[in-house]
Order: C-alpha cells, then sequence, then structure tokens
C-alpha cells in the first residue's frame, strides 16, 4: 500500500496538510477523529479512490497540520476547519458534526439535538459501528437505525471504536457496494 503524496493547502493562516486522489465518481471526504491523523485512513484511502473522488485531511492540531497554541479544538470548531479547507466539504458532512462532543464520547448537546433531526435525512445512511465501542456506545447505532428513513446498519463483533483500522477489508467493501463503483 502506498502513502498517497502529502499536499498542503492554507486554510486561513494556517498550513493543512491533505490527500487527494481518484478522478471518477462521487467525491468521499475522509475526516479522521480527535487524536488521529490522516494516516487513520490509509487502509481505505486506496479502496475508495479506485471508484471515487478521495479527500482526507489532517484537522487543526492533528498529524502534519499546524498546531497553534492559541488553536480552537473544540468537535465544532474542527468541523468548522474542514469545510474552510475542502471545496464541496459541506456536502460531505452531517451537521451532527458541528454540534460539541469531547474525547470521551459524544456530549448531551452533540446527541439529543441531533437525534430529532436523524427523520429528515433525506439521502441514504450507512452506520458502520464497532459491538465493543468503549468511546461511543453501540446504542447510538441502534438509535440512528431507528429514526433515519433510509439506513443500512452494519456492527462489527469483536471489534472497538476503529472498524475501520479492526476489520479493514469488510470495512471497505461494505463502503465501496454501499458508494457503488463511481457512477
Amino acid at each position: 500500500m502506498q502513502t498517497p503524496q502529502d499536499r498542503d493547502i492554507k486554510v486561513g493562516k494556517y498550513n493543512t496538510r491533505y490527500w487527494a486522489e481518484g478522478s471518477q465518481g462521487a467525491p468521499v471526504v475522509f475526516v479522521h477523529g480527535i487524536g488521529g491523523f490522516i494516516e487513520d485512513w490509509l487502509p481505505s484511502f486506496e479502496a475508495l479512490a479506485a471508484h471515487h473522488r478521495v479527500v482526507a485531511v489532517d484537522l487543526l492540531g492533528h498529524g502534519r497540520t499546524d498546531k497553534p497554541k492559541d488553536g480552537a479544538y473544540q468537535v465544532a470548531d474542527l468541523a468548522q476547519f474542514v469545510m474552510a479547507s475542502l471545496p464541496g466539504a459541506q456536502k460531505a458532512f452531517l451537521k451532527t458534526i458541528r454540534a460539541n462532543g469531547n474525547l470521551f464520547g459524544q456530549g448531551k448537546n452533540l446527541y439529543d439535538p441531533n437525534v430529532q433531526g436523524l427523520p429528515s435525512i433525506k439521502k441514504p445512511v450507512l452506520v458502520i459501528w464497532g459491538r465493543q465501542d468503549q468511546i461511543v456506545p453501540v446504542a447510538h447505532a441502534q438509535v440512528a437505525a431507528q429514526n433515519i428513513p433510509d439506513v443500512r446498519v452494519h456492527i462489527f463483533e469483536s471489534c472497538g471504536h476503529a472498524p475501520k483500522l479492526e476489520h479493514t477489508q469488510a470495512f471497505n467493501q461494505l463502503l465501496v457496494e454501499f458508494l457503488g463503483n463511481g457512477e
């Protein structure tokens, strides 16, 4: 597996590292979690780039993106950073990421208001979860399954918070099947 070429873009006053590959199909934007970096997506990047335009970004304060001492590192701030850094990222983000979460999972103010909005999602949604996720419990996937009109849910057994790393091949297959072959 070859590492994609690092690219840099200036977002406001911050140097931001990203990867971009693929030239066909619907765009796919990979955003790592708090404390992660774009290499978290390496096992999936190549698999999806064969069928789609794929972009991954190091969040502010993460990976090889600038780490300002006065940086805004709340989930809502990081979501705004991603939307400012990637053309079209607004469409790829669900509004739930704009709310406030923390390193220990989703805060109540992230979870409750957005559950009410789940029935209004008009596009198909793929929810992938690890049954033994200790950060965001699998019950959240069940809430999505009960409230999103067009949802497909896959729960990986013997899996924690990182299905993309713990079950890479099956995870990638689910994404490719869900997204189609770039048509």
